[in-house]
């Protein structure tokens, strides 16, 4: 007869076997279940980013001017009242500061005069275009984009002292060369971080153009062309998504690179150990070609909806659930035949993670809008009490009075801006939220 203990010893065996068993059968049917990689497929249209051979001279003048004398001007400038930070309301501060920039200028002349010789080439027919190597990844240098601001900060800060010393043939000069500036620099932005630059330049001129109305308030209807809209299609997210979705693919470029690499320093963006990297290189779980092919899907999908434009991108991202479910389970049939691949794509899955980036287009429309109105109501000669009864009688979109807001006095407008409240990368503080009317005491 058997004994009860030596039945729980042979039971315990038994399911020991049955688990051992099915530890080994799952990774087995993995492997087993293994399929080859995608055929390629052309780059989807939408994707296509125009790649120049060489860089421009506008563009190559640019980088030359993060070097030497003019540098250090620049960044002279940038410490004086005219780097006023992001998301600060400048125009005030200005106002009350132009000797203080008057100082600044007056040790920046090299500066100053490359930034008019390259504004000179574009007038020319040379534009300033951003220049990207043809292949990209995220290990692939960047230019330089501190010189663009610098000289800017050289046109806001004439306009300014010219608008101090009632020169307003000068100051408009000054500041229409502040736009151009800004316009092109955006006009020929092609990476993420060459748009939200210029998105900064966009709001700096804005601002100058404020700053120039409250020292000078009875210029505001000559102030107007320069709140003009931007040129058609330049807020449009979908311009800079080529570019993002070449460093994409330029990822899995890498990550194929890396499953080859000795070295474990070398494996990024996949961070994998010994066995990772020898599944990698035999193509269990790693099928590169359909994890490009899946974030070239992503991206296609991103710029469709970016060809709306920033608004209805961002209404889009605010009608969705407070907490989107990830586009795929960690075990659905795509992450089992391509795992690493699938934890590469869902990186980037949320949609979300570029409201931020998105909204900074937004506010640079939506800025301009509310300081155009703001300038009509001055050359209206709207009397600080009136203007909150004439801003609602005034015909504008709902959606536009809805995120305005008259301090008291009618002396400044608030304003809210599309980056609040998104608590998405590069949200915060991006705009000023205030538009002064009148110089404070």
């Amino acid at each position: 007869m058997v004994s009860p203990w030596r039945r729980l010893a042979r039971g315990l065996l038994a399911a020991l076997g049955v688990a051992l068993l099915g530890a080994l059968a799952l990774p087995l049917a993995w492997a087993l279940t293994q399929g080859p990689d995608a055929e390629p497929r052309p780059l989807p249209p939408a994707l296509q980013r125009p790649v120049a051979p060489a860089p421009g001279p506008v563009f190559e003048r640019l980088q030359g001017l993060e070097d030497g004398d003019a540098a250090a001007q620049g960044e002279r400038l940038a410490r004086s009242p005219l780097g006023c930070g992001r998301g600060e309301d400048c125009a005030p501060r200005w106002q009350r500061e132009t000797a203080a920039i008057a100082d600044a200028l007056a040790q920046a002349g090299e500066l100053g005069a490359r930034c008019e010789a390259m504004a000179a080439l574009q007038r020319e027919g040379q534009p300033y275009v951003e220049w990207l190597p043809p292949r990209l990844d995220p290990a692939t240098p960047l230019p330089r984009f501190a010189a663009p601001r610098h000289c800017q900060h050289w046109w806001i800060g004439q306009a300014l002292v010219a608008a101090a010393a009632g020169d307003d043939a000068d100051a408009r000069a000054q500041l229409q060369a502040s736009r151009d500036w800004a316009v092109s620099s955006l006009a020929g932005a092609r990476s993420l971080i060459g748009h939200v630059i210029a998105y900064a330049q966009l709001q700096q001129h804005l601002q100058a153009v404020a700053a120039t109305a409250l020292l000078q308030p009875g210029w505001a209807g000559v102030l107007e062309p320069l709140v003009q809209p931007w040129p058609e299609g330049l807020l449009r997210p979908d311009r800079w998504m080529p570019v993002e979705a070449a460093m994409a693919r330029g990822a899995v470029d890498a990550a194929d690179a890396a499953c080859h690499a000795d070295e474990t320093e070398a494996l990024q963006p996949l961070p994998m150990d010994g066995v990772a990297r020898w599944l990698c290189r035999h193509r269990l779980g790693w099928q590169p070609e359909a994890t490009r092919q899946r974030l070239d899907a992503q991206w296609q999908a991103r710029a469709e909806r970016a060809a709306a434009g920033p608004e209805a991108w961002l209404r889009a991202s605010q009608a969705q659930p407070a907490a989107p479910e990830a586009q795929a389970g960690a075990w659905s049939a795509l992450a089992w035949r391509n795992t690493l691949g699938e934890w590469l794509v869902a990186l980037v899955a949320d949609d979300r993670l570029f409201d931020g980036y998105v909204a900074r287009a937004a506010d640079a429309e939506l800025h301009r809008r509310l300081l155009a109105a703001t300038l009509a109501l001055r050359r209206d000669g709207v009397p600080p009490a009136g203007r909150e009864a004439a801003w609602a009688a005034a015909g504008l979109p709902p959606d536009l009075l809805a995120r305005t807001r008259w301090e008291p006095e009618g002396r400044a407008l608030a304003w809210r801006s599309w980056s609040d409240g998104l608590g998405a990368p590069g949200a915060a503080a991006v705009v000023p939220t205030r538009i002064a009317l009148d110089a404070g005491p």
